[in-house]
């Protein structure tokens, strides 16, 4: 009897074990014949693939902080800036790197930000864009050094004084870094009396992050304001203010790998709640966006599309691009108030600076836009829309001794890609008398 259950028992067991190996040769032989996605094609993640992040994040997603900071924020669509037109829509297949305009004006690509093991990622990137719209600015003719952005100083002032303290731990919001570069600025590095902000500091930025800033470096920042502040909200409108040399700060919680493949390009993966700077785009065949990430230059591996692109980023299909602008959190920065090698602007001219820009007709219909005063220069931004975008910059300058208004035009002419994106050589600006009849009184003269 048991030589009988004995035998039945081998017998079962060799049934099972030829079961076993047989489900795994067709789990294998499927595996092997199921056909792989195209390089062009966006491979997204189902919503069950959960892989934490490989290095620390900080964004903190807070539908209603965005709302609370609408309400008080002055901010513009990118849809409501007189450029926005078919021509903007024209141009998809044209690549824009604003890291070349670096490339111009420091002699190379910035080293990549590491923000440590502090989730400061939304202050980081938002330091990063800003450090690129700098030197679109001054690549386009602004009269400016450039100088590195404090990402610490961003990192306290959105959670204390504008979220108000009411984050435990470490993070932020997108939106409170957007409102204080807009509402009070930002600090260049340096050594600011008994601040050290020479170099990133991971315990002075928890520091900060807890204390909020003090009121020295709060005085610097404001000298410093960024003038304009417009929500992207989808793929459309980052390449709108791609093209206008508008780096964006885009939040999300998409993940990805840190492998980039032949293109360039990182595949999506996991989930990581994450800021980074968007300061690139391509068209072709498999358009997508460059983001800068905020964990140093040998964060990702693999090759880099174009050879000079900066190491700490990679590319990103459009798809997923725009999936991650949806989340609401994202933020175009234009028109930053910049540092000088002698005094700086002060409190009160940035304040003027900060006012609602105002439209004029002036000479045979051109559109103007009153940018503000500073350092006694009175700046007219035209922007009649072009081919090329925006399409000119006169600054009328009032001598000190001479009551007469002279009209200065200066040429400047910013390559985006092969593109040019900003350019001053299709007109002339009025002048003399016909000037002074045309242009309003400025306040304060």
């Amino acid at each position: 009897m048991h030589r009988y259950r004995r035998e039945v028992l081998v017998a079962v067991s060799g049934l099972l074990l030829g079961s076993g190996v047989a489900v795994l040769v067709g789990i294998i032989w499927w595996l092997e014949g199921k056909p792989r996605s195209r390089p062009d094609e966006a491979v997204f993640v189902e919503p069950d693939e959960v892989e934490p992040p490989p290095r620390y994040c900080g964004w903190i997603p807070d539908p209603q902080a965005v709302q609370e900071c609408l309400k008080g924020l002055e901010v513009r669509s990118i849809r409501s800036v007189p450029a926005w037109s078919e021509e903007d829509r024209s141009s998809d297949e044209e690549a824009v790197y604003l890291w070349e305009a670096v490339q111009r004006v420091t002699g190379q690509i910035l080293p990549g930000r590491n923000q440590g093991a502090v989730g400061s990622c939304v202050a980081v990137a938002t330091a990063s864009a800003l450090e690129h719209l700098q030197c679109v600015q001054i690549a386009a003719g602004e009269q400016a050094v450039y100088r590195d952005v404090a990402s610490e100083v961003i990192y306290g002032g959105s959670r204390v004084q504008i979220g108000g303290g009411r984050i435990r731990g470490d993070g932020s919001v997108g939106v409170w870094a957007a409102r204080w570069v807009k509402d009070y600025g930002v600090v260049p590095r340096g050594l600011h009396g008994r601040y050290d902000l020479r170099s990133y500091d991971e315990q002075r930025c928890r520091d900060l992050g807890r204390r909020g800033v003090p009121p020295e470096l709060i005085a610097i920042a404001r000298q410093h304001p960024v003038l304009e502040v417009m929500r992207v909200q989808s793929w459309a409108e980052a390449r709108v203010a791609l093209r206008r040399g508008y780096p964006v700060l885009v939040c999300s919680d998409q993940g990805f790998r840190l492998e980039r493949d032949s293109e360039g390009f990182c595949a999506p993966r996991g989930i990581w709640y994450h800021a980074m700077a968007l300061i690139g785009m391509r068209g072709g065949r498999r358009p997508g966006g460059f983001l800068l990430n905020s964990w140093g230059d040998e964060a990702h591996r693999g090759p880099r599309v174009p050879p000079h692109a900066p190491p700490a980023g990679f590319w990103v299909d459009a798809a997923i691009l725009d999936r991650m602008l949806r989340q609401g959190d994202s933020w175009a920065f234009a028109h930053l108030v910049g540092f000088s090698e002698r005094n700086g602007t002060t409190p009160a001219q940035a304040d003027r600076l900060r006012q609602p820009q105002r439209l004029f007709q002036l000479w045979r219909g051109e559109t103007y836009v009153r940018r503000g005063r500073a350092a006694g220069v009175e700046s007219w931004l035209q922007v009649r829309s072009y081919p090329a975008g925006i399409a000119g910059r006169w600054r009328r300058r009032a001598s000190p001794t001479n009551a007469s208004v002279e009209s200065v035009r200066r040429r400047h002419c910013l390559r985006c890609g092969g593109r040019a994106i900003a350019t001053s050589n299709q007109l002339r600006p009025p002048s003399g008398r016909r000037a002074r009849a045309l242009m309003p009184e400025v306040p304060g003269r």
